[in-house]
């Protein structure tokens, strides 16, 4: 199961990734990518997902 929505997980990271990087600009006949938007989007998202964590890092099970 966990494999599963781990290619679940790698497959739509390519697909937003590609959304993101749509930005290609053509300079003296060479493709250059501009990934800035994508490198903002997936630090973001990586210290959001430890802001998370840290909401139940303490949390006692109620009994």
């Amino acid at each position: 199961m966990i494999g599963l929505f781990s290619y679940i997980g790698a497959s739509l990271q390519e697909k937003v990734s590609g959304f993101i990087n749509a930005g290609k600009t053509v300079i003296d006949g060479q493709a250059v990518y501009n990934c800035q938007e994508a490198s903002l989007f997936w630090v973001s998202a990586a210290v959001l997902s430890c802001l998370l964590a840290l909401l139940v890092w303490n949390v006692k099970v109620k009994e």
